[in-house]
């Protein structure tokens, strides 16, 4: 039998122990209500009185300027910060030694003291490369440490000699001193330094004494990467351009030097550029910023996909009011005033999409396709909005696609898409008289592309599971078939529409082609072969180069006047073209994004950091000034 005594004593000890349980628990918060989730229909737009979420900022150095000395910043805490990068310099873990690289280019010459030395002292051959790294952010900034990067360039690793070379390539004309240095170190190494090569080049007419040696190293076939760098530099040096004929080189040489000096321009670099415009970012949470000039980023508004008139004036951009909307609007942004409105009104609540959206050459006109739920996405609606009046009218019922301005602006030509069937078709719209033709269809993949002189635009599409047909379509005769590229799956126009390259299928792209509007002069490109183009324009505005990107999507540029192997580009991506001779690409580390302005091939400039991703672009030469 049990003792009373006993069991009473447990009963009160087991008590007090889930009264100590409840107490503990209580503290921990366990048992409460848990929080409330936030609500799925909670707006996208923070109050404004809401710190932005991300962070965006020029680097001191204005984005034409040369000079990167923060001028607003007390000399104290210059100091300060110097300090503090020149500690994290000799971190080399998770690349903390090139962010405190970048860091000190931006503060520019007042760290140029601190810097010579490591770039000559340093045991760790990675630091001392970041030093070089960061003399070359400062650009022409940097000139009076041009003695020490040409001691740099006889580094005993050939790591800080490349990244020496880049950085007098940054310089620029201000680097002329180190011309035989340069000319020097190209030779180095079975292949020779292809960057040296590239230095030269942006240095320009300065650098006349190393066109002997260029040329004999063009004679020498040391690579296919040299051949192409010393082709580039030579007709940065001369502006003349021979190819890559020797003995056209030559012979110029041993007959115009003499006079070079003084006939010669200094070609159109970063530095010396007084046009760049206006430039739209959107990053992948869904803030739209914008730079213009020499203006730091601005937030212009939250959305998504935006696209700036030729003008620079407006930008329309995609946003959702609430988070899980089906419904997304499209709006029209004023880049003067900071106003918006709607583009269009959805229409009484149908899902309204549009797929479409061009701006017409003068920037009155925006042009898109609305598709709905009673109307299948690929057979969509032709409208164009007045943005000076607001007025909307609808150009086609149906039946229409994605709208190409002809240069003049008068006339719009349709491609619908294909989405999985065999619904594509092409249209030519007049856009005054709203009078259509209706041209080929049912089609599958089609490109297209106008004549600069809006006299027609030229068509490659497929109409069965394999080929392009090539056509001439003239706005005021009858289409004209070009010719036909069997196996060709994509395509892209030359802009003057004289030539264009294509591609295989997908999974079995094979190489890129280059041919003549007709299909005819099939060539390959060397080094391409499982390359393909990006969907932003591949071509340069002048069809001289092309962009490329592989099969993990790193990009690479090919001179198309004389094709040799791909040059890989020291970027994450290239997003677009700024002119003849500029593009502008990004690198993507530890969450910041670093967006530059690249002279041709790879001399660039550093526009400005964002933290995030950049998701699209869109940029326009002119800046809107009322």
């Amino acid at each position: 039998m049990c003792d009373p005594l006993k069991i009473t004593m447990l009963l009160v000890k087991r008590i007090v122990i889930a009264i100590c349980c409840v107490i503990v628990l209580s503290a921990c918060g366990i048992g409460r209500g848990a929080e409330p989730m936030p609500s799925p229909t909670a707006t996208r737009t923070p109050s404004p009185s809401h710190t932005p979420t991300v962070t965006a900022t020029l680097t001191p150095t204005p984005i034409l300027a040369v000079e990167a000395t923060p001028e607003a910043t007390p000399a104290d805490a210059v100091t300060r910060e110097i300090q503090d990068a020149l500690r994290l310099l000799y971190i080399t873990e998770n690349e903390t030694c090139w962010k405190a690289a970048r860091t000190l280019g931006r503060i520019g010459p007042a760290a140029i003291p601190a810097l010579i030395p490591i770039l000559k002292e340093a045991e760790n051959e990675e630091v001392r490369g970041a030093a070089a790294y960061a003399l070359g952010e400062m650009g022409a900034a940097a000139i009076p440490a041009v003695p020490a990067l040409v001691e740099a360039l006889e580094d005993e690793e050939s790591f800080v000699r490349t990244i020496t070379a880049e950085a007098l390539g940054k310089i620029g004309p201000g680097a002329v001193e180190a011309v035989p240095a340069l000319a020097k170190a190209m030779t180095m190494g079975p292949g020779g330094d292809f960057r040296a090569v590239y230095a030269l080049g942006s240095i320009g007419p300065e650098a006349v004494e190393a066109v002997p040696a260029l040329i004999e190293a063009l004679e020498h076939h040391l690579s296919q990467s040299m051949d192409t760098a010393v082709y580039y530099a030579l007709v940065q040096i001369t502006a003349q351009d021979f190819g890559y004929n020797v003995e056209a080189w030559r012979q110029w040489w041993e007959t115009s030097h003499p006079a070079l000096t003084n006939t010669v321009t200094v070609p159109d670099t970063p530095d010396a550029m007084h046009d760049f415009g206006s430039l739209v970012v959107a990053l992948q949470d869904e803030t739209v910023w914008l730079l213009a000039e020499n203006e730091a980023p601005q937030l212009l508004a939250y959305g998504f996909s935006p696209e700036i008139s030729p003008d620079g004036h407006w930008v329309v951009d995609i946003h959702h009011l609430e988070e899980y909307s089906t419904v997304p609007l499209f709006r029209l942004l004023d880049t003067h005033n900071r106003t918006e409105k709607l583009l269009f009104l959805p229409e009484d609540g149908k899902t309204c999409f549009i797929y479409g959206r061009a701006w017409s050459p003068d920037s009155r006109y925006i042009a898109f396709t609305c598709g709905g739920d009673i109307k299948h996405i690929y057979f969509g609606d032709l409208w164009m909005v007045d943005v000076v009046d607001s007025t909307i009218m609808q150009i086609a019922e149906r039946d229409a696609g994605i709208p190409h301005f002809s240069p003049d602006g008068k006339w719009i030509a349709t491609s619908t898409p294909w989405i999985g069937w065999t619904h594509g078709s092409i249209a030519l719209w007049h856009v005054a008289s709203k009078r259509n033709q209706a041209l080929f269809g049912p089609l599958y993949q089609l490109y297209l592309e106008w004549a600069d002189d809006s006299s027609g635009f030229a068509a490659a599409f497929q109409k069965g599971s394999e080929g392009l047909e090539l056509w001439w379509i003239p706005v005021d005769d009858t289409p004209v078939q070009l010719g036909y590229l069997p196996g060709a799956f994509r395509a892209r126009w030359q802009p003057n529409t004289e030539r264009l390259v294509y591609t295989g299928p997908p999974g079995n792209p094979g190489s890129v082609h280059l041919v003549n509007r007709d299909g005819s002069a099939d060539k390959v490109i060397p080094g391409s072969e499982g390359m393909s183009f990006p969907e932003d324009p591949p071509w340069s505005p002048d069809g001289h180069w092309l962009l490329l990107v592989d099969s993990n999507d790193l990009p690479y540029i090919v001179d198309t006047n004389v094709p040799h192997l791909p040059i890989p580009l020291s970027v994450d991506r290239v997003h677009g073209w700024v002119d003849a001779t500029h593009y502008l690409a990004s690198t993507y580390r530890e969450g910041v994004s670093e967006l530059y302005l690249y002279t041709l091939p790879e001399a660039c400039q550093s526009l400005a950091r964002f933290e995030g991703v950049i998701r699209s672009l869109s940029y326009t030469q002119q800046v809107y000034r009322p």
